[in-house]
């Protein structure tokens, strides 16, 4: 099953194998002071989740304090930090080893953009082999 979320409104759980997130009003731009939390927790097989961002413009700055999306390795705001984006700057690709995924995206009071869409796909490895296999799931 496929789940797409652009809704913002405390934290979203997202379950399932595959799904997409994008910040709130994508592709116009995201309000001020934007707090949205996502954390993907698919299915307990799930040995790591492979995170794709689509399209990406946020407020830069140096230290991305401004507007960002963080992602950790995990399913709460401490689990360690995998990276933080802002600005039009990421890694298309981000392959996260793990079960879950904690993201977050926030905004501060001034600069908007159109902020960002992304697609996710968790998958397993097979357990007394060496090749690592990854579930197929379509991604529309």
């Amino acid at each position: 099953m496929y789940l797409e979320t652009t809704a913002c409104q405390g934290t979203t759980i997202l379950r399932e194998y595959s799904g997409s997130i994008s910040s709130p009003n994508y592709p116009n731009n995201y309000r001020p002071n934007t707090n949205c939390v996502w954390k993907i927790i698919p299915p307990r097989d799930s040995k790591f989740i492979i995170f794709n961002f689509q399209d990406f413009r946020l407020e830069s700055g140096s230290t991305c304090s401004f507007d960002y999306v963080e992602i950790r390795n995990g399913n709460s705001p401490t689990s360690p930090l995998v990276k933080r984006f802002c600005g039009n700057k990421f890694d298309s690709r981000l392959t996260i080893k793990g079960q879950s995924v904690f993201i977050r995206f926030r905004t501060d009071g001034t600069v908007n953009y159109k902020g960002f869409r992304a697609v996710y796909q968790a998958g397993s490895d097979i357990k007394g082999t060496n090749k690592f296999i990854t579930k197929i799931f379509q991604i529309s």
